[in-house]
């Protein structure tokens, strides 16, 4: 089945190709909206320093599993900040 598509998700892949990701519950919350934006066909980019996770170990696990796919972009804030401003 292929994924459903909204208005505005047409609206937003006609001007958007990334999505910056950040949050309190890495490993059930950011997780899963990574999943998603990749099978919609974003590049998702997660602020690792500004993700919590119950552990350091599931934020660990989780960022590394990002990482390994080789299709999300993992940076922090001292990277990702400068190139905004």
């Amino acid at each position: 089945m292929f994924p459903r598509i909204s208005p505005c998700d047409n609206f937003a892949h006609t001007f958007l190709i990334e999505s910056f990701e950040a949050g309190i519950a890495l490993e059930v919350g950011i997780g899963p909206t990574v999943r998603q934006a990749l099978d919609l066909n974003y590049v998702p980019i997660v602020v690792s320093d500004a993700c919590g996770a119950k552990t350091a170990q599931n934020k660990d696990r989780v960022l590394t599993e990002f990482a390994d796919t080789g299709e999300v972009i993992v940076v922090d804030t001292n990277i990702l900040l400068p190139r905004l401003v």
